[in-house]
């Protein structure tokens, strides 16, 4: 029952994420903007791979802005995809009363959306009080070794 808002990211391109968000075509993070939320303090933006079985986590990061540059997730906060055949990618971004670090890291597996919400809360039930979504697909196109 949350409220939602619009997440854009010029990283899309006829529906797919540009190559360079690919894992072995430049590991670079897309670029991403959103709404401003009355009563945000900060925004968790996660990245997930949701043709896998446990919802792999590709991407990870707070911030307290409403825009994220093309590569502004640092090395350790995002892995670019390359999967075995087209998979779909989605970016959330959560509005949050304030910052909380939930312990995630990139490459964790089990992140399913509502676990997500539940460890953004978890300390701070009512923390999370919008969320918004974009999602793309990425096909890798190289040899998978």
């Amino acid at each position: 029952n949350l409220d939602t808002f619009e997440v854009t990211s010029k990283s899309i391109f006829y529906g797919e994420w540009i190559k360079e968000t690919g894992g072995q075509n430049g590991n670079v993070s897309p670029e991403l903007s959103w709404e401003k939320v009355d009563g945000a303090g900060a925004y968790a933006i996660m990245i997930t791979d949701l043709d896998t079985d446990d919802y792999f986590l590709h991407g990870y990061r707070t911030s307290d802005t409403t825009h994220l540059d093309y590569g502004d997730h640092g090395d350790d906060e995002f892995l670019g995809p390359i999967p075995p055949s087209p998979h779909n990618y989605k970016v959330y971004v959560f509005a949050l009363k304030e910052a909380v670090d939930p312990g995630l890291r990139v490459a964790k597996q089990n992140c399913h959306p509502e676990h997500l919400f539940d460890l953004l809360n978890k300390d701070n039930p009512g923390n999370v009080i919008a969320y918004g979504t974009v999602t793309a697909s990425y096909e890798y196109l190289g040899r998978v070794w």
